[in-house]
C-alpha cells in the first residue's frame, strides 16, 4: 500500500512549507502489512492461537475481497499450520492467495535464535519450512546496461534434484570435518604445477619453429 505524506518537519522553515515552493514536500510512504508472531510467550499457546485465528480471519476475508491488497507473515510456516488446524476450510483460500502474490509466507518451519541453534539444525528448519510452503525458487537477471532489461524464471526439476544431491554432499563433508577437526584445505606437502592447456599454447606458438626447445646453440647462450 502506498499513501502519500505531508512532511511538517522541516528544519528551515518551522511552518513546514518547502521555502522553494508554496506548498508543503510531499513524501511517499510505502506500508507493509505484515506480523511477527509468538506462538507462545508471555501468555500460553492456546490464547496466542485465538489471537492469531482472529488477524488471519481478517487477513484472509480482506483478501479475497480486495485484489491488491498484501500480507506478509513473519517468515515461519508454523503459524500458519497452527492457523489451518482451527480453520482447515480456509486451505484452499489460503494456496489461492499465495499463488496470487497476496500472503507471503515461509520460508521457515520456525523462526529459531540463530545464537542457539546448530547449523545442521537451520538447514533442517528451512528444509522443513520450503517443504510445508511449496516455495518456488525464481531467479531474477537484470542486464548491467541500458535499457536494464530484465528476466526470470525457475530452476527445472532436474535442476533442483541436482542442488538437493550438491546440499546432501556439502552436509556429509561439514558433518565429517566436524566430527574428525580436519577441514579442507591447501595441501601441506609442496606441489607440482602443470601448464594449462590454453598457455602451453601460447608458449607453442611463441616458439613455433621449436627452436629454443631443440637447438643446442640457443639453449648453450642461455646457459
Amino acid at each position: 500500500m502506498t499513501a502519500p505524506a505531508f512532511d511538517h518537519s522541516s528544519p528551515d522553515d518551522a511552518s513546514g512549507t518547502d521555502p522553494d515552493s508554496s506548498g508543503p514536500t510531499i513524501r511517499r510512504v510505502d506500508v507493509v502489512a505484515h506480523t511477527h508472531w509468538d506462538r507462545e510467550w508471555y501468555e500460553p499457546f492456546q490464547r496466542f492461537r485465538l489471537r492469531l485465528v482472529d488477524l488471519m480471519d481478517d487477513v484472509v476475508d480482506r483478501a479475497l475481497a480486495e485484489p491488491e491488497f498484501r500480507f506478509t507473515m513473519d517468515g515461519q510456516m508454523a503459524a500458519v499450520d497452527d492457523y489451518l488446524e482451527v480453520r482447515p476450510e480456509r486451505t484452499e483460500a489460503i494456496r489461492r492467495l499465495v499463488a496470487h502474490g497476496q500472503l507471503a509466507i515461509g520460508p521457515w518451519r520456525v523462526l529459531m535464535d540463530e545464537f542457539l541453534c546448530s547449523g545442521e539444525t537451520m538447514i533442517r528448519n528451512l528444509e522443513i519450512g520450503l517443504a510445508d510452503a511449496d516455495v518456488q525458487f525464481v531467479l531474477v537477471a537484470q542486464e548491467k546496461d541500458p535499457p536494464y532489461l530484465v528476466s526470470y524464471g525457475s530452476p527445472d526439476s532436474e535442476a533442483i534434484e541436482w542442488g538437493r544431491v550438491l546440499n546432501r554432499k556439502a552436509r556429509d563433508i561439514y558433518r565429517r570435518c566436524t566430527e574428525s577437526g580436519e577441514w579442507p584445505g591447501y595441501p601441506t606437502e609442496p606441489v607440482r604445477f602443470e601448464l594449462p592447456s590454453w598457455q602451453r599454447r601460447q608458449y607453442e606458438l611463441a616458439d613455433a619453429d621449436g627452436a629454443y626447445l631443440t637447438r643446442s646453440d640457443v639453449l648453450e647462450d642461455a646457459s
